[in-house]
Formats: structure tokens, C-alpha cells, sequence
């Protein structure tokens, strides 16, 4: 499997910390202390689907293909504006995009997910070029009465398509611990049977035991990957890990002894943008030039469940 193009887009709507302070009882030293979060982009009047038709667009240009040339579409979502249709059918329509397509929702570690099953329709001819696309609209997720949560999130849509070249070396995933750590519930829809709690639909988050997890779950499978791909850790020069918490990523650096300055960021003006996080920042870097023919590259990811992956790869684009 190779990645061939990317293509990102975030909304036009900037919500700075100080912006927040206004409603809630916070400050920009007290989220960025804490987070290394500054800025975030939010959806507001845009058409969440439409934006997501442009970032698969971009990656399209970016991999010098057609957009019939794609036979398969799997979107990772944690939170679109749908629960049915599947979003990549939507994003289909809108597209003219005549493929097979499916969601999958494993949190923020949805892009690894979406990787480890493209790969297998790749690997078997299934297919022969997958459009993977993370859309995430989470700041429609939590409750903007509690700071601890509403300020690490921001909307933002990743693309990436991939052939059945060979250039990733390693890619696993798991269930690392239990999933009570970060936990949304469904409303409950409008049955007369069930008993309705109107408060019991937000995004609610234990913090300390996230972090704690989060290292962990690094370590755990940054290590495994490196194993498996048979690269010394010292020889990869990026590291991208999902874009959680400044605090996190430092913290793994520290753990895994690798400089801190391989690990590429863009959380201060991003926020968490879930599954979307990682491949928004693959294209930031690879549309910078920061990304040169043959550099070897680690992923990590986490998120609810607790589920976790890593990958290494060769950017062979």
C-alpha cells in the first residue's frame, strides 16, 4: 500500500481560546497551558458535506488519478451530520462517484482503521486505488458548558488515496484498555418506551485517565511497529502521532528517547480533530515540501474504545 495523494480542508469559522474565555470561565493561558491548543476551526453555515466533496477533490488532484479511477470509498466519522445514509454515500452523490462505500467509526483511531482495511481489499485485488476520507464535524459532540472538554475540539476533513504499491513496512492495531474514558451516548431517538435523558448526549471525557492510556497505548504500538517494519527507531524522521494534546506528544517523545522535534504538530491552530487529525496533517506537510521521497515515517493513534494503532511507512508519493 502507498499513499499517492492527499487533500484537506477546514471550515472557514477561526475560534481563538480567547473567544471561548467569553462564555466560559477560562482564559488562553489556562487551555494552552494545558493543551498547547490556541485556535481551532468550527462549522458553522457551511455545508459539512460539500467541504468534505472539496478535501477529497484536492486529494484527488494531488495523486495525478481520476476520480473514476477510485473503486473503493471508506470514510471513518465519529460525527457527521448523518446516521444514515453512510456519509461516503453522501459524499458520493455529491461527487458523481459510482464505487463501493462504507463508514467506519473507531473514534480517533479511525484513519489506522480505514489504512489496515484498504490494505486488504488492495493485498486480495479487491481494488486497486481506495479513497480513505476522515470528516469530522466533533464540536457538534460536546457540551459547551464544560471547558474541560469543548475547548480541545475543532471540525476538520482529511483525505488520502491509496494504490496497492509497497510502501508501508508495518500497520497494527487494538484494543488497548477498557472504553469507559471517553464515552458519547445516543440520544435515544424518540421512542415512547424508553425514558429520555435530554443531558445525556454529550461527549464526556475523564481527562487524567485518557492521558495515562494515551502514552501508554504509544509506546505500546509506536514500539510494536518499529519492531515489525525492521527500521531502527533513530533512522524515522517524522513522527505523526494523533493530535490529541501537546502534553501527550511531548510526553511520548520523552518515553520513546526521540527528539522532540520529529514530531510534527499542528495542534495549536487545529485543536482535535479525531481521526481527521493525522491525515490533515499529512497533507499540511506534504503540501509544505516537508515530506521528501523516501522518508520514513511512524503514525500512532488512540482514542475511545480504547482503541490504538500505529503504522511505518516509506513517503513514496
Amino acid at each position: 500500500m502507498r499513499i499517492i495523494g492527499t487533500g484537506s480542508v477546514l471550515p472557514e469559522t477561526t475560534v481563538t481560546n480567547d473567544m471561548l474565555s467569553q462564555f466560559l470561565e477560562t482564559d488562553d493561558e489556562w487551555i494552552s497551558s494545558r493543551t498547547g491548543i490556541k485556535t481551532r476551526q468550527v462549522v458553522t453555515n457551511e455545508s459539512f458535506e460539500e467541504l468534505s466533496a472539496k478535501a477529497v477533490m484536492a486529494a484527488v488532484e494531488d495523486s495525478n488519478i481520476n476520480l473514476e479511477d477510485i473503486d473503493l470509498f471508506i470514510c471513518s466519522s465519529t460525527m457527521s451530520p448523518y446516521l444514515t445514509p453512510a456519509f461516503s454515500c453522501v459524499v458520493s452523490e455529491i461527487l458523481g462517484l459510482n464505487c463501493r462505500c462504507f463508514d467506519i467509526n473507531a473514534g480517533c483511531s479511525g484513519f489506522i482503521s480505514a489504512l489496515e482495511i484498504a490494505n486488504s481489499y488492495l493485498k486480495s485485488d479487491s481494488a486497486t486505488r481506495v479513497l480513505i476520507l476522515c470528516a469530522e464535524n466533533m464540536t457538534r459532540m460536546v457540551d459547551w458548558t464544560d471547558r474541560s472538554t469543548c475547548v480541545l475540539f475543532g471540525d476538520g476533513i482529511g483525505a488520502v488515496i491509496v494504490d496497492a504499491e509497497d510502501s508501508f513496512l508495518s500497520i497494527t492495531s487494538g484494543r488497548y484498555d477498557n472504553g469507559d474514558s471517553l464515552v458519547m451516548k445516543s440520544p435515544g431517538g424518540n421512542s415512547p418506551f424508553m425514558p429520555k435523558d435530554e443531558d445525556n448526549h454529550y461527549l464526556v471525557m475523564k481527562g487524567r485517565d485518557v492521558f495515562k492510556k494515551a502514552i501508554e497505548a504509544i509506546n505500546h504500538d509506536l514500539k510494536k511497529a518499529v519492531f515489525e517494519s525492521k527500521v531502527m527507531i533513530e533512522k524515522i524522521n517524522h513522527f505523526l502521532l494523533h493530535q490529541a494534546n501537546l502534553r501527550i506528544i511531548a510526553s511520548a517523545a520523552k518515553s520513546l528517547k526521540v527528539p522532540i522535534k520529529k514530531f510534527r504538530n499542528n495542534i495549536s491552530n487545529r485543536g482535535n480533530t479525531s481521526s481527521a487529525s493525522v491525515p490533515i496533517l499529512i497533507d499540511e506537510l506534504n503540501k509544505s515540501g516537508l515530506l521528501k521521497q523516501g522518508d520514513i515515517i511512524a503514525m500512532a493513534v488512540f482514542g475511545a474504545g480504547f482503541l490504538s494503532g500505529a503504522s511505518v511507512f516509506k513517503w513514496a508519493k
